[in-house]
């Protein structure tokens, strides 16, 4: 029979296994396909039934217009988090496009669709616009 400190051991390292295991899956997610705006004004985005597109953009420090499609068939939305609190649209119908403009600072932000756990990425911010990581 096994002993209870035995079992102890086995959970806790089945569990420092599959998060590491997550959190290469995140940080790989993160990193693919960024997309740079050197000017600061717009960035395209695209939400599906599971993701983000792209999942990371970097961009210059200012006023930053996220322009965010629908390509999934129910509802969406999309919110950043700001210095001055989370910015966000409206319900997205499908197929339709919305707009919000975030002022941003240097930093990572958190973007994501508040309807939908799992759907975020980051949004790196530089003063050159070069982003960075």
């Amino acid at each position: 029979m096994w002993s209870m400190s035995a079992l102890r051991r086995i959970f806790i390292a089945s569990l420092v296994a599959a998060l590491a295991g997550f959190s290469a899956v995140a940080i790989t997610a993160c990193d693919v396909d960024p997309v740079s705006n050197a000017d600061g004004a717009e960035v395209g985005l695209s939400l599906t039934e599971r993701d983000l597109q792209p999942g990371r953009v970097e961009v210059k420090a200012g006023e930053i217009e996220f322009i965010v499609r629908n390509d999934d068939d129910r509802r969406h939305a999309f919110a950043v988090e700001a210095p001055g609190g989370t910015e966000r649209t409206e319900d997205i119908k499908p197929g339709e496009t919305a707009r919000v403009a975030v002022d941003l600072s240097d930093g990572r932000y958190r973007m994501y669709d508040p309807r939908e756990r799992g759907i975020s990425g980051v949004v790196v911010v530089t003063s050159d616009g070069g982003g960075g990581r």
